[in-house]
């Protein structure tokens, strides 16, 4: 038994229902989060394991101006293939799910928040890089650290609120939260 299933049955196990499986991911032990209360139950349980976890919360710039331009069916078309993009570009133990009103939060146990700038980098040239039927898509991205006595809830908020400045001022960009 490696570590990463070690650690991933315990986080499971203490999350308890909070994570679903996704019907539209081929890898059977991939994870997806369901909303911001399985964000915070993930992060508890990552916290309670001590375990250091980083959120990252991604949300798509423009996309009112997306939707009306070039309709719901394609919304949610390159909504679908911005899920595949990421899931394509992180590990098998990130955790990743829609936390409502088309934001997406990605969990990164064991990551401290330098690493997950990174990430959040990687993904944002990914999807500057990929390839979308109607018009090019930028992310903009909020990245936050959880430690061991922070409460999910409040970085989860942080994230957020990094991720909403970050489009307020041009998107295609991460920023950090305090």
């Amino acid at each position: 038994m490696t570590p990463n299933s070690t650690f991933r049955r315990r986080a499971d196990k203490e999350a308890g229902e909070a994570i679903a499986q996704p019907s539209v991911v081929s890898q059977p032990s991939r994870r997806m989060l369901t909303g911001r209360a399985d964000v915070e139950a993930m992060v508890d349980a990552f916290l309670r394991a001590g375990i250091p976890v980083s959120v990252c919360v991604l949300a798509v710039d423009g996309l009112a101006s997306y939707t009306e331009s070039f309709g719901l069916e394609e919304r949610r078309h390159m909504l679908s293939r911005l899920r595949s993009l990421v899931l394509n570009n992180v590990r098998v133990e990130d955790v990743f799910g829609e936390i409502g009103n088309s934001r997406f939060a990605l969990l990164l146990p064991g990551i401290v928040a330098d690493g997950a700038v990174l990430v959040a980098e990687r993904l944002l040239l990914a999807c500057r890089l990929a390839a979308w039927n109607c018009a090019p898509v930028s992310l903009s991205l909020g990245v936050t650290a959880a430690r061991p006595g922070c409460l999910a809830d409040e970085r989860l908020q942080a994230a957020e609120s990094a991720a909403m400045l970050a489009s307020q001022t041009g998107g295609a960009r991460v920023l950090t939260a305090a």
